[in-house]
């Protein structure tokens, strides 16, 4: 009887060592993802931000043929007054629901998800 509890002890602590283990590698696994998923954002930032300065600078010169640099300046800014609006009516739907629907697909996965793609 003794060694029956023995023999249990010794397999319940192995068992609760490899769910320590599947533990960590699941953290690793989602912060991992949550980290590229984060660098790819910040690098798409970036790039679309000196893409909008150049497309803004190239339409105030294009529009400067036309009327003074000042009053193209003036419509670029208008412009970007416009987008600022847009972005604030849509911040909902264009930016917090897709980062809510992306945070919960890295952060909450089913267990048998993760065992069918094993």
């Amino acid at each position: 009887m003794l060694r029956n509890i023995e023999a249990f002890i010794a397999e319940l602590r192995e068992y609760i060592l490899v769910r320590g283990d599947l533990l960590r590698l699941r953290v690793i696994e989602k912060s991992s993802r949550l980290v590229s998923w984060l660098l790819i954002l910040l690098i798409g930032f970036v790039v679309l931000m000196f893409a909008l300065a150049f497309a803004a600078f190239s339409i105030a010169v294009l529009l400067a043929k036309v009327m003074p640099l000042w009053g193209a300046c003036l419509v670029v800014s208008g412009l970007f007054l416009i987008l600022v609006v847009l972005l604030l009516i849509f911040r909902k739907r264009w930016f917090i629901n897709p980062t809510v629907r992306i945070l919960s697909d890295i952060l909450v996965t089913n267990e048998e998800d993760e065992d069918e793609e094993i």
